[in-house]
């Protein structure tokens, strides 16, 4: 390789990518001598004024011919193969960098053999217009810097469905409006269920993942909308992969980096799933995010009907077209009926009885495809015969008629379907169970499996006894596997199934699914066992998911005392560790004057109460502030009460928190321990009729429900020790 020459064009982009990384990112500069023509220079991560040991390889390319040759997303750099074999190999990760001298502006991207797209002898990468290099950088790549696993930019739980038919002009329809300004909403005909709204997203995003390089991400947005940011955001490889979803800090902190990435990242598309009401999109998720501000693309899909024009574009999916609903009905019978007139016919009304709705449509195929022995003729006159009437193309359907002929449609066609499970069998079993779970949940496995009381002593060379059911409800589409190891149910079939229970039963019936998930959850072997293969946080979210949906019915003790159990079995038992410098073997110096300990539901009274301590110049450990992305808890946890001089517990409206009595329970031992104070403090939200838990009764608390004497000067004198006249704690 040639020894690289300098000339003022180069040595002036080299001078402003210096810049930039010094003064944008404040990072370490090192410019590599003339010899290494592989990199202009290496640049070292600075993590809060210390050099962080990782480091990147930076290429500069400056000149205005670097810049002309352009695509819609990015410029053009081509390079020959000999540099490109070069950097891939090196050891660092290498970044181009492509630089705008006129306007004093830099273009980067990490250059991988992924992204490369090879030209004969030479090859070529795409350096996105939004890859800016400012402050908005530092993330990605510090994550590159980091080796950390790339960000997945298609986050879809949903396989793409290869029996979709018949919605290219709406796809071509979508794909144009989302190229507006506006949010792009899929709603269906007179709002009801089954008509393909989320197929036709699943297809979107399949069929233009390519016109979308920030990435494509989904959130179920049935519930909680920041829970499925937070989950979307989890799936995507945002934090680590046993992130504790139950807690509400982890969830803001996976949403944040989430909304940011989607803030940094422009050609995203962000999906919002059956979300109830579109002004959410408007409405802050807590602080200033609000998803509508975002400069990225958003498609939602709602059954309601009622979207202001002057925010959304809405796209109303219809019916199938009827050669779409027989391609979808007939399946490998098509060619077949095709030859017999009369079956042709009467797949032809089939398809107009159950009103061309594609879920009706589908079930009634899983039938034939099932029972192939049964002549279409037959099943058209069962149909009709079990209450659906025929119509002809001379007395088409009103409007007003559909969502009745769409009703009974799918209740015939779903009776087909699940008229060949065994009734007394698993699958129909496992069916009834994910009925009775709130729309808004995609349900794990291991909740299904403890309801219904499955065995889990089958050898390895068989499968498990709810992968059995499971296979057999997925054989008549009745329900779908999506990532993260949960189960769907549709909504329709959701609302089917649970009226295959008598309403005379359903009370006990949910009494005993209720009592059976509740015993599950209170297993400690059970519960032991699965937190050494599964490790704790999984089990540590069925725990949450169980006290908070009040199936678990026990006392906020025993259920603390069941968390704690689990976290031993893991090696996570209560803090006890003393933080050192490694190379002198002894404690480190606080980085912090005190730890406050809260119940997440008071985060916003704490937040404010915190800002006043740091303007008093006390330095405070706030989880939501301090905890990286992703960082386990009980690991900040234990080296931060360890190194703190002081805790403050915060009581509010509804008194400890499960996660928190843990925490109380660790601070009172290790500061007990240190002789450290430990302050209560009551929020100005809790009632007159509070009372401090008996562990923390014996300790003078701070009452912010009054004004006189200052909480915040005696809260800050508990703290530090310091007195501003006022009675110490």
């Amino acid at each position: 390789m040639p020894r690289r020459s300098y000339d003022p064009t180069e040595c002036g982009g080299i001078a402003l990518v210096e810049n930039l990384f010094r003064s944008q990112l404040e990072w370490d500069w090192r410019e590599q001598p003339p010899p290494d023509v592989g990199v202009d220079a290496q640049v070292e991560i600075v993590v809060e004024g210390r050099l962080s040991g990782k480091l990147l390889g930076i290429q500069v390319k400056a000149g205005r011919s670097y810049l002309d040759e352009k695509v819609d997303t990015g410029f053009v750099y081509r390079g020959n193969k000999e540099h490109l074999d070069y950097w891939s190999d090196h050891s660092l990760p290498v970044i181009i960098v492509l630089c705008d001298l006129e306007h004093g502006t830099a273009y980067w991207q990490h250059v991988t053999k992924e992204r490369v797209e090879t030209t004969g002898k030479a090859w070529k990468i795409i350096v996105p217009f939004d890859q800016v290099l400012n402050k908005s950088a530092a993330t990605p790549l510090r994550r590159i810097a980091h080796r950390e696993c790339p960000i997945t930019r298609f986050a879809v739980p949903f396989p793409r469905n290869p029996r979709f038919v018949g919605r290219d002009g709406d796809l071509l329809q979508l794909h144009e409006m989302l190229r507006g300004d506006k949010p792009v909403g899929i709603v269906g005909l007179t709002g009801i269920g089954g008509i393909g709204k989320t197929q036709l997203a699943v297809e979107y995003a399949y069929r233009h993942q390519a016109d979308h390089e920030g990435g494509v991400f989904w959130v179920n947005a049935v519930g909680d909308l920041v829970e499925g940011l937070a989950r979307c955001a989890h799936a995507a490889g945002f934090g680590e992969s046993g992130a504790d979803l139950s807690d509400l800090n982890v969830r803001r902190v996976l949403t944040h980096d989430l909304y940011r990435w989607l803030q940094e990242n422009p050609h995203s598309l962000l999906i919002l799933d059956n979300i109830a009401g579109p002004a959410r999109v408007n409405e802050p998720l807590w602080g200033d995010l609000v998803l509508l501000t975002l400069p990225c693309r958003i498609l939602f899909t709602t059954r309601s009907q009622a979207l202001d024009t002057k925010t959304f574009a809405s796209w109303e999916v219809k019916v199938l077209p009827r050669d779409a609903s027989l391609e979808l009905l007939l399946g490998d019978r098509r060619a077949g009926a095709k030859r017999e007139a009369v079956e042709w016919a009467a797949a032809d009304e089939i398809c107009r009885m159950l009103g061309d709705l594609p879920l009706a449509v589908g079930q009634a195929r899983v039938y034939l495809k099932k029972w192939w022995r049964v002549r279409i003729s037959d099943y058209r006159d069962r149909l009709g015969h079990e209450g659906l009437m025929a119509t002809d193309d001379a007395t088409p359907l009103r409007d007003h008629d559909l969502a009745t002929r769409h009703a009974v449609g799918l209740r015939l066609a779903l009776q087909g379907s699940i008229g060949y499970l065994d009734p007394n069998g698993d699958a129909l079993r496992v069916l009834r169970i994910l009925a009775e779970f709130d729309a808004t949940d995609n349900v794990p496995r291991a909740w299904v499996a403890s309801v219904a009381e499955f065995s889990r002593d089958r050898g390895s060379a068989q499968p498990d006894q709810l992968s059995v059911a499971v296979d057999e409800l997925r054989a008549v589409s009745l329900v779908e596997e999506v990532s993260g190891d949960r189960l769907r149910v549709h909504p329709v079939v959701r609302h089917f199934a649970r009226s295959l229970t008598p309403p005379e039963q359903r009370a006990a019936w949910q009494e005993k699914m209720t009592a059976t998930f509740g015993m599950a959850l209170l297993d400690v072997v059970h519960l032991t066992e699965r937190a050494n293969k599964e490790g704790a946080y999984p089990v540590i979210e069925d725990l949450i998911a169980g006290y908070y949906f009040g199936i678990a019915q026990a006392e906020p003790g025993q259920f603390v005392r069941l968390l704690q159990t689990v976290l031993a079995a893991t090696g996570h038992g209560s803090p006890s560790a003393t933080v050192s410098h490694p190379e002198k073997g002894v404690p480190g110096p606080p980085e912090f004057d005190v730890f406050l300990c809260y119940n997440s539901s008071d985060w916003a009274a704490v937040i404010e109460i915190a800002d006043a301590l740091e303007r008093r110049g006390i330095r405070t450990w706030l989880d939501i502030r301090e905890l990286l992305p992703g960082q386990r808890w009980l690991k900040a946890l234990e080296e931060q009460i360890e190194r703190m001089s002081a805790a403050a517990v915060f009581i509010g409206p509804t008194g400890i928190g499960p996660w928190q009595e843990i925490e109380v329970d660790a601070i009172l031992r290790v500061m007990d321990k240190r002789g450290c104070p430990v302050v209560p403090v009551l929020l100005p939200t809790a009632p007159d009729s509070s009372r401090l838990p008996i562990f923390l009764a014996g300790i003078q608390w701070v009452d912010f429900r009054i004004v006189h004497p200052d909480p915040i000067e005696r809260l800050a004198w508990g703290i530090t020790g310091h007195s501003a006249d006022v009675e110490r704690p």
